[in-house]
């Protein structure tokens, strides 16, 4: 139940700053991290059962005192998410992967190279 309580706290906290951020400028840096988030947030949401895993066998395998474990949650919840990411950036960026995190292939790399040779607008008017 703390946890629930800090957790919800936190990331309205964070939500709040997020807001005001936008609103007087963000980093490009950040700006793109997040909209590469938002991007695959639903793949996240697919494929964190895999670094869920991998986290349990991580856990079953260690033997720490329970405060260490507590200490450790932020850790292990930066690695899931962490992992996850990863996975669906992956997938998204891959050609036929992309369907498996809900998201339409992006464009092959030599269509968007030779888009400005292709393109020719219909309503061209000439001096």
């Amino acid at each position: 139940m703390i946890y629930d309580i800090v957790m919800i706290v936190f990331v309205f906290w964070l939500g709040r700053k997020y807001a005001y951020w936008r609103e007087h400028g963000l980093s490009p840096t950040i700006d793109r991290f997040i909209r590469s988030g938002a991007k695959v947030s639903f793949g996240i949401y697919l494929v964190q059962t895999i670094p869920i895993s991998l986290l349990t066998w991580l856990l079953s395998i260690t033997k720490l005192p329970s405060w260490g474990y507590l200490i450790l949650l932020p850790v292990g919840y930066a690695a899931v998410a962490a992992i996850a990411f990863a996975i669906s950036w992956g997938c998204y960026k891959i050609y036929p992967f992309a369907y498996l995190i809900g998201r339409r292939p992006i464009k092959k790399r030599k269509e968007v190279l030779n888009y400005d040779k292709t393109y020719k607008p219909t309503n061209e008017t000439t001096n």
